[in-house]
């Protein structure tokens, strides 16, 4: 049975490439899931990016529940857990676009969000790390997903064949910044 929490959301995926992510359109969600116009407040308090958070986190738990990843590898990993988030989210393609509108006004938001969905994929992929190591790794994930997602969004290729080559010369960029720095730390003066 679908919470509240999710039929506001699945209301206003199928509604934000039209009206925007707004608080017009979380009101409009409330009233369409039968519940008060108002009682989005109660359920996402910071509005627009509470329920885009929610959104993020949703994909999270679908993801971790039937992700199925490579054995061997890291960079492996990784590409195939973009890769099923992008296909679990290519029916929201369009909200996703209009998402993007909100997250150039709040960007603290779109930190959030972005935080969200590379810290799962690390945990999905078994990272265990407490050092600097753990900051770093989602930081580079950071921005190999965030512009994989602006490339995803406007590529019109069989099976998105062309995010997938875009995501791999991202990643094989990081795996290149990763050996210069362990060159750099290796160093001494």
């Amino acid at each position: 049975m679908e919470s509240s929490q999710q039929k506001i959301l699945a209301y206003c995926l199928k509604n934000s490439a039209f009206d925007g992510w707004n608080e017009n359109l979380l009101k409009n969600a409330s009233l369409a899931t039968g519940l008060d116009a108002n009682y989005h407040k109660i359920l996402f308090p910071a509005g627009v990016a509470d329920i885009l958070l929610f959104f993020a986190e949703e994909t999270n738990r679908q993801m971790a529940e039937s992700a199925v990843l490579p054995a061997n590898g890291v960079t492996a990993k990784i590409k195939a857990a973009v890769l099923y988030r992008l296909q679990l989210n290519q029916p929201h393609k369009a909200a996703i676009k209009a998402a993007l509108k909100f997250y150039a006004t709040s960007p603290l938001a779109a930190l959030k969000a972005t935080y969200s969905a590379v810290d799962s994929i690390w945990r999905l992929i078994g990272d265990t790390s407490t050092d600097f190591n753990f900051y770093t790794k989602r930081t580079l994930l950071a921005g190999v997903y965030s512009a994989t997602i602006y490339y995803w969004l406007d590529d019109t290729s069989e099976g998105q064949v062309k995010t997938a080559e875009f995501l791999d010369k991202r990643l094989a960029e990081v795996g290149q910044f990763n050996k210069f720095m362990a060159k750099v730390k290796g160093f001494r003066i």
